[in-house]
């Protein structure tokens, strides 16, 4: 009986010892579902929030990929025209330099000829003109057409009437020029220098002639390439402000979206324990003391801002009681002012008027004072050289 009760003991403590290591476990793991269903929540939440931004940003999706397009188009025409500016602009530069190349080697040409003339040549003028003439050439090119010819002739014709009159008033004596004959005792060398050097310098002509045709066409088409330029500017600033417009639209309507937060009770404090706590605002603790804070320093403010009131108050009642005094006071002096003006002149003056012709007349007398001064001074130098001329006539 007695090894009965104690293998009886021993059971049911050996069963109270599984019951509590049961619940023990059970606890344990009742502890874990409570933190996996808080997590499972918190991730179904968050996916909710993914979900609604997700189809927000599919929302703004299309345009933004419209206004993305048109700013990369912009920018990339921009870059092309930016490169064909620049480019432009160097064959500008080229064209310029070969330009100021060709005028230099005209006039070099111009000094040349002048150098070949010497000095006192009696046929000076009939070799300039000989020199600057215009004339027809040959083509070089067979391919250029009627219209060049035209356009060479019309050329020609203006740059002939340059010399048409001198031409004419020649003529008058000498006949027309004719540029394929020496004229009688001139250097036919010279002669066909001048011819050679006209040919030289009809080349430089037209080489520059194409060189400023061509430089007029570069000028024009820099010109087209900047207004474009500025074109595409304008467009690529406007894509940018609509696409910065988009951005922030997008993100307001993020910012709008209800994220959930997840609070622990003892990261709470509810301060008004009246109110509903569906009512209740959720703020950081620091915001709340810097909250509080400024309370305080509110009403300290009021406190010193009232206090400034009241000596303000007192210093306008002690302003107005000085002020009603001294009214008084100058009442009783202008009183004593007017009753001594009237013993001593017998009628009433008007002082500001006495003051300024008091004023009048002591700047006419410092006036005569300082002109007696300057007479003085120039009759004592006069005194002076008369004594100096006695003295000389007395000695001589």
């Amino acid at each position: 009986e007695t090894q009965s009760l104690f293998l009886q003991g021993h059971l049911l403590k050996q069963v109270e010892e599984l019951v509590q290591s049961f619940d023990l476990k059970l606890y344990e793991l009742r502890s874990k579902k409570l933190q996996l269903d808080r997590h499972l929540k918190q991730s179904d939440l968050q996916h909710i929030t993914l979900f609604e931004e997700l189809q927000l940003l599919k929302e703004f999706e299309k345009s933004e990929n419209t206004l993305l397009e048109r700013v990369n188009a912009r920018s990339q025409e921009e870059l092309e025209l930016q490169g064909k500016y620049e480019e432009c602009q160097q064959q500008l530069e080229a064209k310029r330099r070969d330009i100021a190349k060709l005028q230099e080697r005209d006039r070099a040409l111009t000094t040349t000829f002048q150098a070949s003339l010497g000095e006192n040549n009696k046929f000076a003028d009939f070799l300039t003109k000989v020199f600057k003439k215009k004339v027809k050439r040959a083509k070089k090119k067979e391919k250029k057409g009627e219209e060049e010819e035209e356009l060479e002739s019309e050329e020609e014709s203006e740059e002939e009437s340059e010399w048409s009159d001198e031409e004419l008033d020649s003529g008058s004596e000498s006949g027309p020029l004719d540029d394929s004959v020496c004229p009688p005792y001139c250097d036919p060398a010279l002669f066909e220098n001048t011819i050679q050097l006209r040919e030289k310098r009809l080349d430089l002509e037209e080489a520059l002639l194409e060189e400023k045709k061509a430089a007029d066409i570069l000028r024009k088409e820099c010109d087209s390439l900047t207004k474009k330029m500025k074109v595409v500017s304008a467009s690529l600033s406007t894509a940018e402000g609509d696409l910065e417009l988009l951005q922030r639209e997008k993100q307001q309507k993020l910012n709008e979206l209800d994220v959930m937060l997840t609070l622990q009770l003892h990261q709470m404090e509810f301060v008004n324990y009246r109110s509903m706590l569906t009512q209740a605002l959720v703020l950081d603790k620091s915001a709340l003391e810097a909250l509080e804070r400024r309370i305080q320093e509110l009403q300290q403010e009021n406190r010193q801002q009232s206090e400034l009131y009241r000596q303000a108050r007192q210093q306008h009642v002690q302003l107005l009681h000085n002020h009603r005094d001294m009214e008084a006071k100058i009442q009783e002096l202008e009183a004593r002012c007017e009753k001594v003006m009237l013993m001593k002149f017998g009628r009433l003056l008007d002082l500001e008027a006495l003051q300024m012709q008091t004023l009048s007349v002591s700047r006419n007398l410092e006036e005569l004072k300082q002109e007696s001064s300057e007479r003085e001074a120039i009759f004592t130098h006069q005194l002076q050289e008369l004594e100096d001329e006695v003295r000389k006539a007395t000695e001589a």
